[in-house]
């Protein structure tokens, strides 16, 4: 996929990255909107690409 389709290639690099770094506000963040029965907002953080 890499050679294929770089841009697609590095947006999935990016985004695995934000998840990784943020699990755990994701994991809570998943459970607010289970207990609310509604979207939630959550924070997340970003940090620049190395």
């Amino acid at each position: 996929m890499q050679s294929a389709s770089p841009t697609a290639f590095r947006g999935i690099v990016a985004a695995d990255r934000i998840v990784t770094v943020n699990r755990e506000a994701i994991e809570r963040c998943v459970e607010a909107a289970a207990k609310a029965r509604e979207t939630v907002r959550c924070t997340v953080k970003v940090a620049p690409a190395p």
